[in-house]
């Protein structure tokens, strides 16, 4: 998902002058007020991995609020001229089946702003248990039998 396609209010700007992002552009998040709300469909409830495609010339915090849950995640600096010094940012998060809700604001400011120009969603499998009709330890050999209940 873009960020640029998120509700955006407070000191948030849409830009396109850093070579490299996707999309139309990406977000700088000025202030402590920034925040860009979006709307993210889970096909079904359970673990996702977020990641988050971030540049700022300062290091600072950004806010991740997921349907109502809030983490705070560091930003690093990185060099300003282009996206391919950017940093992804990756948490786990629970998601519920249908439109889930994510805001991205500053938590911390030294100054400067934070880019944001990608979000990702991936669902997060659970290993501990056996897919079904497949060996849990190498996924690509069938299993012989039935499954049976660990």
């Amino acid at each position: 998902m873009e960020a640029e396609d998120c509700r955006l209010s407070g000191q948030i700007k849409e830009l396109s002058t850093r070579q490299g992002f996707s999309g139309r552009g990406y977000l700088s998040l000025h202030a402590n007020s920034a925040k860009a709300e979006c709307s993210i469909s889970a096909s079904i409830t359970g673990r996702y991995q977020l990641d988050v495609r971030t540049m700022s010339e300062k290091e600072g915090k950004l806010s991740l609020t997921v349907n109502g849950t809030r983490k705070i995640v560091s930003v690093a600096s990185t060099r300003m001229d282009s996206w391919s010094t950017d940093e992804w940012i990756s948490i786990e998060v629970d998601l519920n089946e249908g439109i889930n809700t994510v805001v991205l604001s500053p938590s911390e400011m030294n100054g400067g702003s934070i880019d944001v120009d990608r979000i990702e969603v991936t669902v997060k499998r659970d290993t501990s248990r056996p897919v079904e009709g497949f060996n849990k330890n190498h996924v690509s050999e069938p299993i012989e039998g039935p499954l049976k209940e660990l």
